[in-house]
């Protein structure tokens, strides 16, 4: 096997833009999940400083 060249990202700080991926069967769309989704967007707001990109 060949060597890959891999990328280490550097760490996330306070006021960085992230963005989320929602699974292949589009569960976050789902009222069932929403609320949760919404929780987990609110918990990375307040919580650990970043902006969320949608």
């Amino acid at each position: 096997m060949g060597k890959f060249n891999l990328l280490k990202p550097h760490v996330l700080k306070r006021g960085d833009s992230v963005t989320t991926v929602s699974l292949s069967w589009g569960g976050t769309g789902d009222k069932e999940i929403l609320g949760r989704y919404e929780q987990g967007k609110n918990y990375w707001k307040k919580y650990l400083c970043l902006k969320l990109l949608r």
